[in-house]
């Protein structure tokens, strides 16, 4: 499913107290289950929640640091390094995946307001796959991990989508109408 080994992301114990250490696979396999490739139009489900495809090969990317960011963009060559790879919303912090879906005060704010609304510690970790995986370690049943993944998912895909708002149609995005939406997404 991806290519390399599996490489150590993290670790910690399940409800029975067994260890567990998460690699990048069995991060992504999290992802989605099984993704019909040659029907790549029907959308997934995730504890009922419909995610589009192009939602799960974005989150995918995310987790793998090969979104098109300012940072992945000049290490490739397209624009030139320096000013044109800062944060559309934190200027002195370079545009990368970390950052920009954790680091940053406009990601970071909206976490919050997530973690919160989920009744969860309102200290929100740095690193997105962090973040990935608090969603996926939830306590509960799989049908509730899956509804958190749905979630995670439209968070991230939220952030994105305000990012380039920005970037591509100047319009500045409102913190609590982001989160509105991260909420109607997520109740469809």
């Amino acid at each position: 499913m991806l290519a390399g080994g599996p490489t150590a992301v993290g670790s910690g114990t399940l409800g029975g107290g067994e260890g567990f250490l998460y690699g990048r696979r069995s991060l992504a396999r999290r992802l989605v289950i099984s993704w019909p490739l040659s029907n790549s139009h029907i959308p997934m489900t995730s504890g009922g929640v419909i995610i589009q495809p192009e939602v799960v090969v974005f989150s995918w990317q995310l987790l793998r640091r090969r979104l098109p960011t300012r940072e992945n963009l000049a290490k490739r060559g397209i624009i030139d390094n320096g000013p044109d790879t800062k944060c559309v919303w934190c200027p002195l912090a370079s545009e990368s995946e970390g950052h920009l879906f954790g680091g940053c005060n406009f990601a970071s704010i909206i976490w919050h307001k997530v973690f919160r609304w989920f009744g969860w510690d309102p200290v929100v970790p740095s690193d997105p796959l962090d973040i990935f995986q608090k969603f996926c370690v939830g306590s509960g049943n799989g049908q509730r991990i899956k509804g958190l993944l749905a979630v995670w998912h439209s968070v991230v895909w939220s952030i994105w989508r305000a990012r380039n708002e920005l970037i591509f149609n100047a319009i500045d995005p409102v913190i609590d109408d982001v989160f509105d939406g991260i909420i109607r997404q997520s109740w469809k």
